[in-house]
């Protein structure tokens, strides 16, 4: 097993997140290696991409999250199989016995990203700044009462910034609990301010507790914010960990 296939070991209270730029990517060989892992299901998504800019993007996020879980567990890529709950979102099928594997996957324009944990259910969410700015009426239908004031609050050059803070995060904790866009964006509210950590409050009755839950959240060099929403054991603290997947090249 090569130094790029060392099996990476994930804790009960580890979170462990990759990101790479689908732009490192530009050989042939890559691309023929990353077509053999994906599954039947997976090529037909790919081929139904009517521009190849995002078909590149999903083959290399595809190939990330299978080669991240290849780290965590000695399996080789190709043989990851996966299955979806009734809202869509996907978790390990096969091998049964890596079924405490938890990931998500997210990609935008210019990144893909991948959350690996054992800990619970995770999610992951990454968007680029450099998107164009979004109408208000959208804000106002995504952002809580107290989001969209502190949002009101930052000088226009930083509205949207500080918009897409809350966005990432909003759209990592309904990824993670896998209920999806269903669960209402504006039914939580997330606190950005004096805390190590991001916290979140329900504004409806919900199933879950704000003690549940972990939020990191990343402003990435290229130009890319980046939110991991983890669910937790109340009784340990969770250890994130952020790398740039370039070891993927090699892989």
């Amino acid at each position: 097993m090569s130094s790029s296939r060392t099996n990476t070991l994930i804790a009960t209270d580890e979170v462990k997140v990759w990101f790479v730029s689908p732009k490192v990517f530009s050989h042939s060989s890559s691309f023929e290696r990353f077509h053999g892992w994906l599954s039947p299901n997976e090529l037909e998504t790919y081929r139904k991409f009517r521009f190849e800019k995002d078909q590149h993007t999903y083959l290399i996020a595809h190939a990330l999250l299978r080669a991240a879980l290849s780290r965590c567990c000695a399996v080789e890529p190709s043989r990851w199989m996966f299955h979806t709950n009734a809202y869509q979102k996907p978790f390990v099928l096969e091998p049964s016995d890596s079924s405490d594997l938890h990931f998500n996957l997210s990609h935008t324009d210019g990144m893909v990203a991948v959350a690996i944990t054992r800990a619970g259910q995770v999610g992951i969410d990454v968007e680029t700044l450099s998107q164009d700015q979004i109408g208000i009426e959208i804000v106002q239908e995504v952002l809580s009462e107290d989001e969209y004031h502190d949002y009101l609050l930052q000088q226009p050059p930083d509205q949207h910034k500080r918009l897409l803070q809350y966005w990432t995060l909003k759209e990592a904790f309904v990824k993670a609990t896998g209920l999806g866009i269903t669960a209402g964006l504006k039914n939580h509210a997330f606190d950005l301010s004096g805390h190590p950590h991001p916290k979140i409050r329900f504004l409806s009755t919900s199933d879950f507790s704000p003690s549940d839950w972990r939020f990191w959240q990343y402003n990435l060099t290229t130009g890319h914010f980046l939110a991991v929403a983890c669910q937790q054991d109340a009784s340990r603290e969770i250890t994130p960990s952020l790398e740039e997947a370039l070891w993927l090249q090699e892989f």
